[in-house]
C-alpha cells in the first residue's frame, strides 16, 4: 500500500514532534489494512485510518477470545432453545420435517400474507440470521450438510438449525458467511458465558 502523507516537524521543548497536515492523504491501493474500506485515490485523514485500525485491530482481540456460541457445544441448551422456538407463537420454527411439512408452509404463508411459493422461498438458508461462516462450521458437530442443505447457527434464537427451515422471524439478506460479520453478532449477543 502506497500512502502519501505531508508532515510537518517542528521543535517543541527540545523533543521533535510531527505534526500531520490532515488533508494530504492519498490512498493508492484498494484495501487499508485488508478492509476494503477505501477506493484507489481516495483521501483520509490520519485520525480516520487510526479509527479503521483501530477497530480492524478490536475486533481482532475479540475473535480471539471468542469461544463458539454455547449452544452449539451444549446439547441441552440447543435443544431447549430449538423447542422454544418451535412452540413459540411468534417464532414456529419448522417444519419438523422438510420432506412431509403439513400444512406448514400455508400457515406461514398465511401468517405473512403471501404465497406458499414465497413462503417457500424464504428459509433459514437466506435468512440475515443465518451463519454458515467458517468459524461457526467450526464449532458444530461433524458433518454439517445433505441433500436438502446445510446446518447452520440462528443468532436469533440461538440454536443450530437447517437451512431448508424457516420460522415467522425470517430476515431476509443471508445467510452470513463471513468470520467478521459472525464475530459482530456474537458481540452483539453479549451472552453471559457464566450462566449460559
Amino acid at each position: 500500500m502506497i500512502l502519501t502523507v505531508k508532515l510537518k516537524k517542528t521543535i517543541q521543548n527540545e523533543e521533535e514532534v510531527f505534526e500531520h497536515d490532515t488533508t494530504v492523504i492519498t490512498l493508492v491501493r484498494k484495501h487499508l489494512l485488508g478492509t476494503g474500506a477505501v477506493r484507489p485515490g481516495d483521501t483520509m485523514r490520519i485520525d480516520e485510518i487510526a479509527t479503521i485500525q483501530n477497530r480492524e485491530f478490536s475486533l481482532k482481540l475479540t475473535e480471539a477470545k471468542m469461544p463458539c456460541p454455547p449452544a452449539t457445544e451444549d446439547l441441552q441448551l440447543n435443544t431447549e432453545n430449538r423447542n422454544q422456538s418451535i412452540q413459540a407463537d411468534h417464532i414456529q420454527y419448522g417444519p419438523l420435517n422438510v420432506d412431509e411439512p403439513g400444512d406448514y408452509w400455508k400457515e406461514i404463508a398465511d401468517f405473512w400474507s403471501t404465497t406458499e411459493k414465497a413462503a417457500k422461498s424464504s428459509v433459514c438458508g437466506n435468512c440475515s440470521a443465518f451463519d454458515i461462516s467458517e468459524r461457526m462450521k467450526d464449532c458444530l458437530p461433524g458433518p454439517t450438510s445433505d441433500e436438502d442443505g446445510e446446518l447452520g447457527y440462528c443468532w436469533m434464537h440461538h440454536f443450530k438449525c437447517h437451512s431448508a427451515r424457516s420460522c415467522r422471524t425470517w430476515a431476509k439478506g443471508g445467510p452470513i458467511t463471513e468470520d467478521k460479520v459472525s464475530y459482530e453478532w456474537q458481540k452483539s449477543a453479549n451472552f453471559n458465558e457464566d450462566t449460559e
